[in-house]
């Protein structure tokens, strides 16, 4: 069963992934891969997660002179922002989730306690964290940004939810990197991270690179 589960896996990835020449890997623990040509000074950044290692912000930021606001409510991402932020010019922090919806939300333990990464849960109970949350529409149009050249997604399976919500209100978004979490200590399952790519597929976005979890969206309009 299990050999037939990952030839299903690298065949839906051999069918959907479109490679591109020109990517970029920046950042150092935490690495992402990124189209750069669409991005310079003027660049809308929003990057949701920073977990134990901000380099590739501090990466993108230096490289492309970019203004990036960062967004971590956990513990841990506030740890690495204060160990780093004497490095971190052109970031701006903000300690709050970014989600569908304003208000708060619960996250569960990290799984590995070593890395440190929280998960978006469902419900509440007393072994959960609550922490205050954003709603990206609201954000952007706080923000006036009418499009976002850079969305950076790791935050412990709430990004199905964001994704959706940046579709349904036809946001333009240039290009995406994403960690799709699902199984064993989420809520979501892998069914779930297939109808979110195969979404942003239909939606004029090309998966132009994947490594493990991590996935790299850039739109057509932009290649």
């Amino acid at each position: 069963m299990k050999l037939l589960s990952d030839l299903r896996h690298r065949l839906f990835y051999l069918a959907v992934t479109s490679p591109v020449d020109g990517l970029l890997t920046l950042g150092q623990e935490c690495p992402w891969t990124i189209w750069p040509k669409a991005l310079g000074p003027c660049s809308h950044v929003l990057c949701a997660g920073a977990g134990h290692d901000i380099s590739f912000e501090l990466e993108l930021s230096k490289r492309f002179c970019c203004s990036i606001y960062l967004m971590d409510p956990s513990p841990t991402g506030k740890k690495t922002w204060a160990d780093s932020r004497r490095f971190a010019e052109g970031i701006t922090f903000l300690p709050f989730a970014l989600s569908n919806h304003g208000g708060d939300i619960f996250l569960g333990e990290p799984l590995d306690p070593i890395e440190g990464s929280y998960r978006t849960l469902p419900g509440k109970d007393n072994l959960q964290l609550r922490v205050p949350a954003r709603g990206i529409t609201s954000l952007l149009k706080e923000w006036h940004w009418n499009h976002i050249d850079l969305l950076k997604r790791d935050i412990g399976g709430g990004e199905f939810c964001v994704l959706d919500a940046l579709l349904k209100a036809k946001i333009p978004v240039r290009q995406i990197c994403v960690e799709l979490h699902h199984g064993k200590g989420f809520t979501t399952q892998g069914k779930d991270s297939v109808r979110i790519i195969l979404r942003l597929l239909s939606h004029g976005f090309r998966l132009v690179h994947r490594l493990h979890w991590d996935h790299t969206f850039v739109h057509k309009s932009i290649l």
